[in-house]
């Protein structure tokens, strides 16, 4: 799958999750929507709702829980994936959101 634009050629960059305040036509708010739209696919070992910290439309402490919420101290990007060690360009990229 690829996210946004494909690039074969440069590293990835860093990742954006966390800095990204989504919300849905439902109110669902998130801050990566490619987490929840990627745990929504069949063969994902995540729940969207892992990735919705609230609802814009219903809870009144949304900011509060947009605050509290550490993406990466939930999940680290790790360096030590045998994909990543085999690439040319490990040295140089951010780890973000590749395609498999």
């Amino acid at each position: 799958m690829q996210i946004r634009f494909p690039n074969d050629e440069r590293p990835l960059s860093g990742c954006e999750a966390g800095t990204i305040v989504y919300v849905f036509a439902t109110g669902e708010t998130t801050v990566c929507p490619y987490l929840v739209f990627a745990a929504r696919t069949p063969q994902s070992q995540h729940d969207a709702a892992e990735f919705i910290v609230g609802n814009a439309l219903v809870d009144d402490d949304l900011a509060e829980r947009l605050d509290a919420y550490r993406l990466h101290d939930r999940s680290v990007v790790s360096s030590g994936d045998p994909l990543c060690a085999s690439c040319a360009l490990a040295d140089r990229c951010g780890r973000g959101a590749r395609r498999r």
